[in-house]
């Protein structure tokens, strides 16, 4: 697996840049990658869009048994790492919705992969977010648009 994405990155795509109804060869190269284990969706960021109910949760949910990163033991034992380690992760938002950052990042931690993520850092590990983690762990984090060329996708 080569990378991680996380919920801000779906919902982006979907809302902003990539809408199915305009671009829908953007979706078909996501499940592509997801079928060929290359991009995992963490089965806390589709927790996280359950809560939406919408179209992108449907969506990644017909495509679960193909594209879920299920959070494994050894998983749930970096989570736990994360947690510790990071204590304010999931308080960064405002509204506290940051429920599956540390199963992103435990995600991208044990497959060694980048981390998609649409998040801004903060600039500091005492209230930090998925890129501030990221690079205290040596992990690669980009954009969804950084995905697109990394894979040299071009669309018409």
């Amino acid at each position: 697996m080569q990378y991680v994405i996380d919920t801000s990155a779906l919902v982006d795509a979907w809302t902003k840049w990539y809408s199915p109804r305009t671009i829908p060869s953007f979706w078909i190269n996501i499940e592509y990658l997801g079928k060929e284990k290359i991009l995992g969706i963490p089965d806390g960021v589709i927790l996280e869009l359950q809560v939406i109910e919408d179209d992108l949760y449907k969506w990644c949910k017909e495509r679960e048994d193909i594209m879920s990163i299920i959070s494994t033991d050894e998983i749930q034992a970096l989570i736990k790492k994360i947690a510790n380690e990071y204590p304010n992760l999931r308080n960064s938002s405002k509204a506290k919705k940051n429920f599956a950052d540390p199963i992103v990042i435990a995600a991208a931690e044990y497959h060694k992969c980048s981390v998609v993520t649409h998040e801004s850092p903060t600039g500091t590990i005492n209230g930090p977010r998925i890129p501030d983690v990221c690079k205290d762990k040596g992990l690669r984090v980009l954009q969804i648009h950084h995905l697109v060329k990394d894979q040299g996708w071009v669309f018409n």
